[in-house]
């Protein structure tokens, strides 16, 4: 597991030079799977963000702050240009993967009805998670710290949750499968009430 905190900040590195930093990292919020990290490419290309297939990632040390990336300085230099500031359209996902010759494997109804110029509405930003909190039925749980992922198969696992009134170095565990709601404009999402014993008795030192 790697958490994102850790992360974000970590350079990139390429098969020949340094690519930039690693800002963020973009989710599917049905799957949880990771679709990008948005890496920021700094002066050589006038701090120009990217995007880059976590299929591209040779390895990622977190101790050593460095990931290692099968692309060249070239490629990602002429990768398709993308406003990060805007929400991405599928038909740009689609552009980038096959630029760097990855597969893609979701679909949806924004491809099969051939919308594919709309902006997805399930890509969003690792980041912004940390900036919601979860909810239980039985009342608020607390804050997002953290997400946790998996690198292999570059999917959110986790998210660390603090208790509101705990001990700052004490959270919860939410595993993705237990979210069934979330509220991107209320930033509240709701995890299922069958696990609130587990989330009770469950904890994480940070």
């Amino acid at each position: 597991m790697l958490a994102l905190s850790d992360l974000c900040g970590c350079v990139m590195h390429g098969r020949d030079r340094e690519v930039g930093r690693v800002e963020d990292v973009y989710l599917d919020d049905q799957t949880w799977r990771v679709r990008h990290l948005v890496v920021d490419t700094r002066h050589w290309l006038r701090g120009r963000r990217v995007l880059i297939p976590p299929a591209a990632v040779a390895s990622a040390d977190t101790e050593r702050r460095r990931v290692e990336v099968a692309l060249t300085r070239v490629q990602v230099e002429h990768s398709p240009p993308i406003d990060t500031a805007k929400p991405v359209s599928r038909q740009h996902e689609i552009d980038l993967y096959q630029y760097f010759g990855f597969p893609y494997d979701w679909n949806g109804p924004a491809i099969r009805l051939g919308n594919l110029r709309r902006a997805d509405p399930h890509l969003r930003s690792g980041q912004a998670l940390t900036r919601c909190r979860v909810e239980t039925p039985g009342g608020l749980m607390g804050p997002i710290a953290d997400v946790l992922l998996d690198v292999d198969a570059w999917t959110m696992r986790y998210l660390v949750v603090r208790s509101p009134h705990g001990a700052p170095e004490r959270a919860a565990l939410v595993a993705a499968e237990w979210v069934v709601a979330v509220d991107w404009s209320a930033r509240a999402i709701t995890v299922d009430p069958h696990q609130q014993a587990v989330l009770q008795t469950s904890g994480y030192e940070q």
